[in-house]
């Protein structure tokens, strides 16, 4: 799938400027900083949950408590808080690959992480055991209103490794952002097990 659809990616983009055209690492981590409002609610309210910009600032700024009764009612609050954590785990994964790191070899690496952060909450708030979120899926899983059915997770253990490997030697940054977030989606490694995913 990646080699057949190489070529028609970088027909539709123009050369990557590099990172050396990156005025600083500061600035541009600075530009991530202020589309995350947006980015939060546009990704949450695609998955399902019901999240206002109120809510995903409330979390940004700190001022969102899992102990407070109503934030600790809303599980919509606790993805927001999720997303918050591995919006922070992306940023520091994207400062590694601006200070010269290979992008696959820290997409490889911090996947995990990102993960792990976005689930957290539900952990905390003892939703989730945080053996829910060890590995791979072990399932079949379904994606809401999709025709595509995930890889069966025999699959997946093999389609992972052999993905992170082609992230990790392609040289094309269009073709790293638009195949490797297509493929990783296509395989479906991890469970949503969050209330809003659980219809995934």
């Amino acid at each position: 799938m990646w080699q057949s659809m190489r070529e028609p990616v970088l027909e539709h983009f123009s050369e990557a400027p590099g990172i050396g055209s990156i005025q600083s690492a500061a600035q541009y981590l600075k530009q991530v900083e202020e589309i995350y409002t947006t980015d939060a609610w546009h990704s949450l309210s695609m998955e399902g949950y019901k999240v206002t910009p109120d809510v995903i600032e409330r979390v940004r700024q700190g001022s969102w408590r899992p102990d407070n009764t109503a934030d600790r009612e809303q599980v919509s609050a606790l993805a927001a808080r999720g997303y918050w954590q591995a919006f922070q785990q992306v940023k520091s994964s994207i400062e590694k690959i601006l200070n010269g790191a290979n992008a696959g070899d820290i997409i490889n690496t911090d996947h995990r992480d990102w993960y792990r952060e976005m689930f957290a909450p539900s952990v905390t708030a003892g939703i989730l055991k945080a053996s829910d979120l060890a590995g791979y899926r072990n399932g079949d899983v379904f994606i809401r209103r999709s025709m595509h059915v995930p890889l069966k997770p025999n699959a997946v253990r093999d389609a992972m490794p052999a993905l992170m490997d082609m992230l990790t030697e392609e040289k094309e940054a269009a073709v790293r952002i638009v195949l490797g977030h297509f493929i990783f989606v296509y395989i479906h490694p991890i469970w949503m097990v969050m209330a809003g995913w659980d219809d995934f």
